[in-house]
């Protein structure tokens, strides 16, 4: 089984905090299988393509699509804050994942280890829903002990809630 943090909302919808799906022993197809069995109705792709196929998942957003799971893709480098790419990436998609997010469904979200780059954005999702960063960052911190450790990442976090 793949491993997942979900993180649960008031609504009864999820955020599943992840690694790299097809790359913890079980195939993409098949995680991305579980994903579906789980419940998760969106997947967004935090890592950047040349990670991707390094991976061997560059056929994520096709299995995605045969699967019913919508697929996002909004890449940040790893280690690092969201910068240009995920800033033209993630405006046009964000509405969607938010309608998902209030349809009480799950959305999942990766980048390469499940903590930085995706607790990041979790963070995010709950900042767009109306909490402040204190708030965002227990909720995260709470499934994900892990995540928002780099400055760079939770900065930004910051300057985002305080917009």
């Amino acid at each position: 089984m793949h491993p997942t943090d979900k993180l649960p909302l008031e609504n009864g919808a999820a955020i599943y905090l992840t690694p790299c799906p097809g790359t913890k022993g079980l195939a993409l197809r098949e995680t991305i299988k579980q994903f579906a069995e789980q419940g998760i109705k969106g997947l967004v792709s935090l890592t950047p393509k040349p990670e991707m196929a390094k991976l061997g998942v560059a056929d994520m957003p096709q299995i995605c699509s045969e699967l019913g799971i919508a697929w996002f893709y909004a890449p940040i480098d790893d280690h690092q804050a969201p910068s240009n790419e995920f800033d033209i990436e993630w405006p046009s998609q964000k509405d969607q994942v938010h309608a998902i997010l209030d349809k009480q469904q799950g959305v999942a979200l990766h980048c390469m280890g499940g903590q930085g780059r995706t607790g990041t954005i979790a963070a995010q999702l709950l900042i767009e829903r109306g909490r402040d960063y204190e708030q965002a960052r227990a909720e995260v911190k709470a499934v994900k002990p892990g995540a928002l450790t780099i400055e760079k990442q939770t900065d930004y976090l910051k300057a985002l809630a305080a917009k």
